[in-house]
């Protein structure tokens, strides 16, 4: 009987500490990427936490490589010109603290190089581990993107990753992952 009001216990404290941490972020947002009655400007991002959305993102081996951040996916709306997007984005959130990486989805943007440069000089221990990495990353890469994974090329010092247009054959959007001795040197978006 201890045992099971333990785990409640214990299961009620992490309801709170994520609801806290939810809470937090849902604040940050609305700092960062606030809602605004007019602007003039194009690739504005806001947060509407009505349609937020808020959810941690369950992940096995990239957290490990980013150990700082914990991953969260959000709805967030981009303003450009008279184009009005709503997306699933990424946000890592920085434990220390508390600032905040966008990530947005793939066929939204290349603006995820500060991203990739958290990756960037990692040692994989074989190509076993790469290729759980590559795995955790076309599940990252798809997120918030209406695409599909084409054929997953491994070569020796690179990987290529094919996008395709949902509903369409020919490969939209390559993200290469260059290494070196299992190192990884550079991400490659095209």
């Amino acid at each position: 009987m201890r045992k099971i009001g333990f785990i409640i216990i214990l299961l009620l404290a992490s309801f709170k500490f994520y609801g806290q941490e939810i809470s937090n972020l849902d604040k940050i947002l609305k700092e960062k990427y606030p809602q605004k009655e007019s602007f003039i400007a194009d690739g504005i991002w806001m947060y509407h936490p009505e349609m937020g959305n808020i959810k941690e993102l369950s992940l096995d081996y990239v957290k490990n490589l980013t150990p700082e951040y914990k991953y969260f996916t959000v709805v967030l709306t981009n303003y450009l010109d008279r184009h009005i997007e709503d997306a699933e984005c990424i946000i890592l959130l920085n434990k220390k603290d508390n600032s905040i990486l966008l990530i947005p989805p793939v066929w939204f943007s290349d603006e995820n190089q500060e991203f990739f440069n958290l990756l960037i000089g990692h040692e994989f221990k074989d190509k076993k581990e790469i290729e759980d990495f590559v795995k955790e990353m076309e599940r990252i890469i798809l997120i918030g993107s209406e695409m599909h994974l084409g054929k997953t090329s491994y070569d020796e010092n690179k990987v290529i990753i094919r996008l395709i247009l949902n509903g369409h054959d020919d490969t939209w959007k390559t993200i290469e992952f260059n290494f070196e001795n299992n190192k990884l040197l550079s991400t490659v978006s095209n």
